[in-house]
């Protein structure tokens, strides 16, 4: 008896094993990976944003810190964007076309941003360049978007209804993390 028990207990242990669900499609895998980066990266410029509630927060520390960090995010955001590669579909090259136009628009921008806060020490000047950089910023909002807008419309089998139900990407898109 003890042994049709224990052969039962290993049958159902290897049966629950091989139903462990559904393998995640190359389309899924892709929007999921795409719009991780985007919700993290924009989670990012909103917790970094977040932080300057009152003008009691600001310092000249805590402005080049933030806008350091920012730029950090930035620079990760483009590197997992970069490394993704065109998804396998039928308009994957397209896909990987838009996504390699928006990384461009959003590294120029970035860098605009650096340059803006480059020679920027104290913190009247820091105040001043953020105030100038406010419309930068609303770039890379807006490309991320216009991007993600593109990216859904381009393609519409399997990638373009992941991208539409991805819940990172809608996240991405309202900037609520």
């Amino acid at each position: 008896m003890t042994r049709a028990i224990l052969i039962c207990a290993v049958s159902a242990v290897v049966l629950a094993a091989g139903c462990g669900g559904e393998e995640e499609s190359a389309s899924e895998a892709w929007a999921n990976d795409f719009c991780s980066a985007a919700a993290d990266w924009r989670t990012s410029l909103d917790d970094i944003v977040g932080q300057f509630q009152s003008p009691t927060d600001l310092s000249a520390d805590s402005i080049s810190g933030a806008i350091d960090d920012g730029l950090e995010a930035t620079e990760t955001f483009l590197d997992d964007v970069d490394s993704l590669g065109a998804p396998e579909t039928e308009a994957g090259q397209e896909v990987a076309g838009i996504v390699d136009s928006m990384s461009e628009s959003i590294r120029t921008t970035a860098d605009g941003l650096r340059s803006t806060f480059e020679d920027a020490d104290s913190l009247g000047d820091l105040i001043t360049q953020v105030g100038a950089a406010a419309s930068q910023i609303g770039q890379l909002e807006q490309e991320l978007r216009g991007s993600l807008d593109q990216l859904e419309q381009v393609e519409t089998g399997e990638l373009g209804e992941e991208l539409q139900s991805n819940e990172d990407c809608a996240s991405a898109q309202s900037g609520t993390g």
